[in-house]
C-alpha cells in the first residue's frame, strides 16, 4: 500500500550554524517590503558623512549619485561636464561589465584600444566620437587628446582614492570591435559602423565574471582599503539585438548577472559587499516603474536609498550592545509588539541574541515575542522552536515575576502552530484552563479553526476539554 508520510525534519533547524533566522524565510505578502531585505545584513563597512563615495555603472548609478549629493554625503566628483551626470567621471553610462573593466584598466595605463576615436559627419557637421564613453565628443584632435589626457587621471583618481566604490551592473549584450575585443557602451554610429569589424554577441556567465573579479584585483592592488559596494540594475534593456522576444532576453541577461554578481560577492572578502536594489524594485515593490516601463519611478528611488541608509549608513545593528537599551529590551520589545511591526520585532530579538544571556525570566518572555514575531510572519517551524524553549522554561518553580498571562498566550501560540497535531494541540489548550485567569476567546478561537477543517474532531475535542476541565 502506497501512503503519504512527512517525515519530522523539525529537529535539524536548531543543529545549522548560522542557525535559521527571520530573513531566511521567504516573507509572506504583507512582509514583502524593500525593509525586509536589510533583515540581517550588517556589512563591513559603514558609511558616513566623511566616506569618500565613487560610483559608475549603468542608469540606476545616476541615480545612486544624484541621492548621495542630495544628501550631503562626500561624493566623489572627480571631473565634471558632458558625461559626468552618472558616475564620478566622464565615463558616462557604463552599462556592461566590459564597460566597466576598460575604465578600471584605463585608470593604470592598461586599456590602449586600436581605435582611439571615431570621426564623421551628420547634417553638415563633422564630429569626433569617444568609442568606449556614450555621448563624449570633442571639437578638435587637440581637444580629444587633451580631455582623454584628463579622463585618464580622473579615473586614476577615483579608483585610487575612494573609500567606497559602487559599482552598478546593467546589460549583458555587447558590440565590440573584432580586432582587439574593445567593447562599446552602444551599437556603432551608422557612419561608422563596418560589419567586417564591429559585431555583437551575447557575452557569457563566464566573462562577466572575469570582468569583475578583474575590477576587484586591479582596485585593491592600487587602493587595499577599497569597499566595492556592487549591485544589479533593476532597469530593463531597451532593445535586444539577440534576435529574441525582448521581455524573454531581458529575464535571461538579468538573471545571468546578478548570478554573476552574487558569485562574485560569496568568493569575494569582507571588501565587497551585495546592495539588493534589484530584489527591491523586480520583487518587493509594487508598481516600481515610470510609464515606459523601464525607468523606475522617485517614490522607488526613495525606497531603494532608505533602505541603503538603513544598511549602510544608520548603524542600526550597533546600539543594540549599549548598557541602557540591554537593560530596557523588554520595553522596547513590547512597544514594537504593540505597533504590529513583526519584521522589526523579529530582527530587533535576532540581533540581541548575539550578547549575553538574559535571566531566566528575561529568556522566557524573548523566546516568547520571538517566536510570536515569527509565528505571524509565517515561519511556523522556527515559531515553534522559539515558543517551546519558552514553554520548558516556564515549566519550572513558578517565579512570581512571570506574567501568568504570557504564559497563556504562549501556549495558544504552540497550539496556533500545529493545529494538525491533535494530540499536542490538544495538551497545550488543556494547560490553558489550568491558570486562575484563563483566556477562553483563546480557546474558543482555536475551536472555531479546528471547526472549519475538521468538525467532528472539534466537537469530540470540547468534549474532552470540558470533561476534563469543567469549568469550562
Amino acid at each position: 500500500m502506497v501512503y503519504a508520510h512527512y517525515p519530522n525534519r523539525r529537529g535539524l533547524f536548531n543543529l545549522f550554524d548560522p542557525p535559521l533566522t527571520t530573513r531566511h524565510y521567504y516573507p509572506q505578502l504583507p512582509e514583502q517590503t524593500p525593509s525586509f531585505v536589510s533583515l540581517g545584513v550588517n556589512p563591513n563597512i559603514k558609511i558616513d558623512q566623511s566616506t569618500l563615495i565613487a560610483s559608475i555603472g549603468s542608469c540606476f548609478a545616476r541615480e545612486i549619485r544624484s541621492w548621495l549629493i542630495d544628501n550631503h554625503f562626500y561624493f566623489l566628483q572627480a571631473t565634471t561636464g558632458p558625461g559626468a551626470a552618472a558616475g564620478s567621471a566622464r565615463y558616462d553610462r557604463v552599462y556592461s561589465t566590459f564597460g566597466i573593466r576598460q575604465e578600471v584598466e584605463r585608470a593604470f595605463g592598461l586599456f590602449e584600444p586600436i581605435t582611439s576615436y571615431w570621426e564623421l559627419e551628420e547634417e553638415g557637421q563633422s564630429h569626433l566620437l569617444d568609442p568606449y564613453r556614450y555621448t563624449i565628443a570633442w571639437e578638435s584632435h587637440e581637444d580629444r587628446i587633451k580631455e582623454q589626457a584628463e579622463h585618464a587621471e580622473a579615473v586614476f583618481k577615483v579608483f585610487t582614492t575612494a573609500d567606497v566604490i559602487i559599482i552598478t551592473v546593467g546589460q549583458s549584450e555587447i558590440w565590440y570591435d573584432t580586432r582587439d575585443e574593445s567593447v562599446f557602451p552602444v551599437l556603432p554610429p551608422f557612419k561608422v559602423y563596418d560589419p567586417n569589424i564591429h559585431h555583437f554577441r551575447c557575452s557569457t556567465y563566464e566573462e562577466n565574471l572575469q570582468n569583475l573579479r578583474r575590477c576587484r584585483q586591479l582596485i585593491h592592488t592600487h587602493n587595499p582599503d577599497a569597499h566595492l559596494i556592487i549591485t544589479t540594475s533593476p532597469v530593463p534593456l531597451q532593445l535586444t539585438f539577440s534576435g529574441k522576444n525582448s521581455v524573454i532576453a531581458n529575464s535571461a541577461m538579468k538573471s545571468m548577472l546578478r548570478a554573476v554578481v552574487d558569485t562574485f560577492v560569496r568568493e569575494s572578502d569582507e571588501r565587497v559587499s551585495y546592495f539588493p536594489a534589484y530584489e527591491i524594485v523586480t520583487q518587493l515593490t509594487p508598481d516600481p516603474f515610470t510609464p515606459d516601463g523601464r525607468h523606475v519611478t522617485r517614490e522607488t528611488v526613495d525606497q531603494i536609498m532608505q533602505t541603503f541608509k538603513a544598511i549602510y549608513v544608520d548603524h542600526h545593528l550597533d546600539h543594540l550592545g549599549s548598557k541602557s537599551d540591554q537593560e530596557d529590551w523588554l520595553t522596547q520589545a513590547l512597544q514594537l509588539r504593540s505597533k504590529q511591526a513583526w519584521s522589526d520585532l523579529a530582527q530587533y530579538l535576532e540581533n540581541l541574541s548575539q550578547r549575553n544571556k538574559h535571566s531566566e525570566e528575561e529568556r522566557i518572555h524573548y523566546f516568547d515575542l520571538y517566536g510570536e514575531a515569527c509565528l505571524l510572519l509565517g515561519m511556523k517551524e522556527q515559531a515553534r522552536g522559539l515558543l517551546i524553549q519558552s514553554h520548558e522554561l516556564a515549566q519550572k518553580p513558578y517565579r512570581p515575576c512571570f506574567e501568568q498571562q504570557d504564559q497563556a498566550r504562549l501556549n495558544y501560540l504552540i497550539a496556533l502552530t500545529y493545529l494538525s497535531d491533535h494530540d499536542l494541540t490538544y495538551s497545550y489548550s488543556l494547560e490553558l484552563t489550568h491558570f486562575p485567569h484563563y483566556p477562553c476567546e483563546m480557546i474558543l478561537f482555536w475551536w472555531n479553526d479546528l471547526a472549519s477543517k475538521d468538525p467532528i474532531l472539534a466537537l469530540n475535542t470540547a468534549t474532552q476539554l470540558t470533561t476534563e476541565s469543567p469549568q469550562l
